[in-house]
């Protein structure tokens, strides 16, 4: 009898153990996707809780209007997804899927998009300055970004090194100050793209007619850029 009552408390130990990680889990899984601009208290803050998407397959999933600052999308696949008005400065998205992805009017300020792939992603209006003055802007060195919409977008000081922008439309975007070393913009839409101090060099490849000193870019010379 003695037995039988220590191994249902056992078991019930178990069982509590159990729902309680499960609470937890569901808890932290959730309490940095809060829409921005959401009435305070509707949605679970999230002040020292990252979110952690690393790896995840999350194609076509909606994310619009969703607070991801600092949050770790790397090595994922969101193929197709709305990210539309989304924060994510200073989210780590190294080596993501992004394709055909809508970050139309998204903070993008700060974050890492360094090899990721945004092949006629959707970039409209997005922001990708600096966040804070004593932070880096986005950076999306060897990013495919082909085709991509980066119309009306702030890419001002970002980091597009050895990037490739096939086909991408520039139209009325502020590249000043932006790193474009290294990146073939020969086939892109530069109407009305503004590019004063942006940086290039001899691999930097523009559309005819295109007179980059005239535009006010900086020639640099040749030079590597380290990633992790």
């Amino acid at each position: 009898m003695v037995e039988r009552i220590q191994s249902s408390v056992v078991s019930l130990r178990w069982i509590a153990w159990i729902v309680v990680s499960a609470m937890l889990v569901w808890y932290l899984s959730g309490c940095v996707m809060k829409p921005v601009g959401a009435p305070a208290g509707s949605y679970r803050e999230s002040v020292t809780v990252t979110t952690n998407l690393k790896g995840v397959q999350l194609v076509g999933a909606n994310f619009a209007g969703m607070e991801l600052e600092n949050a770790d999308l790397s090595g994922s696949n969101f193929q197709n997804a709305n990210f539309q008005r989304a924060d994510l400065r200073e989210a780590n998205a190294k080596d993501g899927k992004f394709q055909g992805a809508n970050f139309e009017q998204a903070d993008l300020r700060s974050a890492l998009f360094i090899r990721a792939y945004l092949n006629g992603a959707n970039l409209r209006g997005a922001k990708l300055g600096r966040a804070r003055h004593d932070t880096d802007p986005a950076d999306l060195r060897y990013a495919h970004i082909q085709r991509a919409i980066l119309e009306n977008a702030d890419l001002s000081g970002t980091y597009f090194y050895m990037a490739r922008l096939d086909g991408a439309n520039l139209r009325n975007a502020d590249l000043t100050n932006a790193d474009l070393r290294g990146v073939d913009l020969s086939t892109a839409d530069l109407d009305n793209a503004t590019f004063l101090r942006a940086k290039y060099d001899d691999a930097t490849f523009f559309p005819a007619k295109f007179n980059p000193l005239t535009a006010g870019m900086v020639k640099v010379a040749a030079e590597s850029a380290s990633v992790r």
